[in-house]
């Protein structure tokens, strides 16, 4: 499968819609690049897309956030034990 096979909406709103279930994991299951930019930002929205994040690392691919200079101390510490894993 790839990201042409996949029906994608033109609008996802959570209200109606399942957004990590219907968009976030099969468009992550095919990509090869994350990028995001947020306000707010903890890892538990990772945690939330983990099932198509699997596929993405699986895929060779990358992720870049742009988020909020507030991160909690777990957080942090998660991004520099990545840092060091990765060396």
């Amino acid at each position: 499968m790839s990201l042409k096979d996949l029906k994608i909406e033109k609008v996802y709103r959570n209200l109606s819609n399942d957004v990590i279930n219907d968009f976030y994991i099969p468009v992550l299951r095919e990509a090869v690049l994350y990028k995001r930019a947020v306000g707010f930002f903890n890892s538990s929205a990772l945690y939330e897309i983990a099932v198509g994040l699997r596929n993405l690392v699986i895929n060779n691919g990358r992720i870049q956030l742009i988020v909020s200079p507030k991160l909690e101390e777990d957080d942090v510490k998660a991004i520099i034990t990545g840092y060091k894993t990765r060396e």
